[in-house]
């Protein structure tokens, strides 16, 4: 009787042990905004343009990395180099 309760009371700490103490995990998820055209209607070259993203993550989410790539830009001028500037609210 006595090495039955022993097993049981083993039994109950191992499964305190395995449900309190083990290791937590993360979870990440990761967001990819693309313009819609891709190409813009390939902006016209004497303007300026100006564009936002209008999204605000979950409640439980937190931003802690943000990374901009701009890729194709090029100016159809010879020796007028492409300029573009990125501006963010967020400092």
């Amino acid at each position: 009787m006595k090495n039955s309760r022993e097993k049981i009371l083993m039994l109950s700490c191992m499964i305190f042990v395995v449900v309190f103490f083990a290791p937590r995990t993360a979870h990440a998820a990761a967001y990819d905004f693309v313009p819609n055209p891709y190409d813009l209607y390939d902006l016209y070259h004497y303007s300026f343009y100006t564009w936002g993203i209008n999204w605000t993550p979950q409640s439980n989410e937190v931003i802690t990395n943000a990374y901009v790539r701009v890729n194709h830009i090029n100016n159809w001028e010879e020796g007028d180099a492409p300029q573009l500037a990125l501006y963010s609210p967020f400092r």
